[in-house]
């Protein structure tokens, strides 16, 4: 998909800033000068979806990342905002579902992984959660999500039962 042009990009960037200082009102005003050509966009849906998590808006976050799905299927981040949408929601077995299915397509998606380890512990599928945790962490260069899940609440289950080391 072709890039954004001025000004709708500095539209999203602007909103990029307002969220990183934490004022999600802000960015989601300057989301809404972006022009009526460019808001199905894929840029401007991210951000939109990240705006309307930071206002928990769930609703309307499922919706935008509903749009994305059809704007941009090629990226696993897509999935990742629509598998959280569910979760967010307390649709767990769609959040689970969903990822599940994206993981096919995406299968070095340390953060789907991840995330489906999240909602298998949340749905009681403990061992399929250890598995997906250690596949994330062997995709995950950095460290980061083995850090993150020491202290992630939809783990405990799993850091009860004696966790995933």
């Amino acid at each position: 998909m072709k890039g954004l042009e001025p000004p709708d990009s500095h539209h999203v960037k602007a909103a990029q800033g307002w969220l990183t200082l934490g004022d999600a009102a802000e960015a989601l005003g300057e989301l809404s000068k972006v022009s009526a050509e460019c808001a199905e966009h894929s840029e401007v849906l991210r951000v939109r979806w990240d705006v309307l998590h930071q206002l928990k808006r769930g609703e309307e976050a499922l919706h935008v990342a509903q749009r994305l799905a059809v704007s941009a299927p090629e990226e696993a981040e897509t999935w990742v905002r629509l598998a959280n949408s569910y979760y967010y929601l307390k649709r767990m077995e769609d959040a689970y579902g969903c990822a599940k299915e994206s993981l096919v397509r995406f299968p070095l998606s340390s953060a789907l992984h991840y995330d489906l380890a999240c909602y298998a512990c949340y749905l009681g599928r403990l061992d399929e959660a250890q598995e997906l945790l250690r596949r994330s962490f062997q995709l995950d260069g950095a460290g980061r999500l083995q850090a993150w899940a020491r202290r992630d609440p939809d783990l405990e289950p799993l850091r009860q039962r004696g966790g995933w080391e």
